[in-house]
């Protein structure tokens, strides 16, 4: 080949490839297991595509194409390639001037990114600082300029869900919410989907406020509306939401129907992973019931799928929820047994926020059969593991069960320092607006008042 034609040829390549990754990022939402899939065997190219068009792109082009890129790679798993994208995508919002399009997905990602990361008081005020730029700019700064100052709402209302503000996250989602159904009423396909996908999340929210019944008319709106417009596999990822609704409700009979309707439609879908979801949601709602060899019988269908498509995480949520149902049927050892191995796997994959929370399952097992040495290791590495997320990992709860195990074993100076801990970490997340109440830390608060 000339080298004209070489220049012609890589040409046509990078714009398959860069057509190919928008196509994938877009399918996420519809269709996101065909998604991952053509994604997970297509990435080496669209990243040596991605290095063409850091060299010679305009800074919007290379943003737009590493976010896809970079979100492909996140969802995979490949951290590498994450940092990579991520590292392009950073220089090229350098270049930017003034604010546009191309610098609000850039810092968008960031936002996401943070929050991926559970660094969630980070994200919160990224994305306040987001929001404020968007609305500073107007509506009007460029075209789709009104869809990005929405997503920027539905955006700070998930940062916020995930710092615990959970009233401020309701607020933030309702605006998103309004404003996606007024670009909506233009014809705007997205923005209907998108008001759907904020109305969730605000379910999500009033779940989290014990608002059940609001929760679930939300819930039933977005399964109605994804049936609607063609879309089943919204619809199921709606039932399993509503499923764990009506468990919380002790509606469990309606909780297993949901689920099993879920989990159908997932195999017609051809998603493994999501069948192997709604088993887990299925072991739950039996655990709840007290019906024990049922829990246990859809948390090892569950495992069984997570093993046999080698889904690491999976396995290590459903190694966590066998822990939590042992330790009910007051099967400890076995419930130590499975809790450690969930926190080897969350080790592997340096998730430390998942590898706390199995410890400190691990520890009240450890409690139980009176191994108080390792129970306290246990809550250490809770803390520890804790320390980088802040109130998200509600340290006072640790706190609280290690002053519970060291009143216990008589170790009065442990017991008060732990409690004073639990209350100073307490007090620190309600200062910064965090909603959730813990009864016992509000008894101690009102004990001290009194004293």
């Amino acid at each position: 080949m000339t080298a004209e034609e070489q220049d012609a040829a890589r040409g046509a390549w990078v714009n398959a490839a860069g057509r190919l990754a928008g196509f994938l990022y877009e399918q996420i939402i519809s269709n996101m297991q065909a998604a991952y899939d053509l994604a997970r065997h297509e990435l080496s190219n669209m990243l040596s595509t991605l290095n063409l068009y850091a060299q010679s792109g305009t800074p919007e082009e290379v943003i737009d194409f590493a976010t896809q890129v970079e979100t492909l790679a996140q969802q995979l798993g490949r951290k590498k390639a994450v940092e990579w994208a991520g590292g392009i995508r950073r220089t090229a919002a350098g270049r930017l001037g003034d604010w546009s399009r191309s610098a609000c997905l850039a810092a968008s990602t960031a936002i996401d990114r943070l929050m991926h990361g559970g660094r969630t008081a980070e994200a919160a005020a990224s994305a306040e600082r987001l929001l404020e730029q968007c609305l500073a700019a107007g509506k009007n700064a460029y075209r789709g300029a009104a869809y990005d100052i929405a997503m920027a709402y539905a955006r700070l209302g998930r940062a916020h869900q995930m710092a615990q503000a959970i009233d401020a996250a309701i607020v933030d989602l309702i605006e998103a919410e309004q404003r996606f159904n007024e670009i909506a009423e233009s014809g705007h396909a997205g923005a209907a989907r998108m008001a759907y996908l904020a109305s969730t999340d605000r379910a999500d929210c009033l779940t989290r406020r014990g608002r059940l019944d609001e929760a679930a008319v939300l819930y039933q709106r977005v399964i109605d509306w994804s049936q609607d417009n063609n879309d089943p596999r919204q619809a199921a990822v709606g039932k399993v939401q509503l499923a764990n609704v009506r468990r919380l409700q002790r509606r469990f009979g309606e909780a297993i129907s949901l689920n099993d309707e879920a989990k159908d439609a997932f195999e017609r879908l051809g998603e493994p992973e999501l069948v192997a979801v709604a088993w887990h949601q299925i072991a739950m709602v039996y655990r709840n019931a007290g019906e024990y060899p049922s829990a246990e019988h859809a948390c090892q269908q569950s495992l069984k799928l997570r093993q046999s498509i080698g889904n690491r995480g999976g396995q290590a949520a459903t190694f966590s929820e066998l822990g939590i149902l042992y330790m009910m049927m007051g099967r400890n050892e076995d419930a130590v047994r499975f809790c450690r191995e969930a926190a080897v796997i969350y080790v592997e994959q340096h998730d430390l926020a998942m590898e706390g929370r199995v410890h400190n399952n691990a520890a009240l097992s450890l409690i139980r059969l009176e191994r108080f040495d390792e129970a306290r290791r246990e809550l250490l590495r809770a803390i520890e593991c804790g320390k980088p997320f802040g109130h998200s990992a509600e340290p006072w709860t640790t706190f609280n069960i290690l002053y519970n195990m060291e009143a216990a074993v008589g170790d009065a100076a442990a017991a008060q320092d732990a409690r004073a801990k639990a209350i100073t970490t307490y007090l620190a997340y309600r200062r910064d607006g965090g909603q959730v109440e813990h009864p016992v830390i509000e008894q101690w608060l009102k004990e001290d008042e009194q004293s």
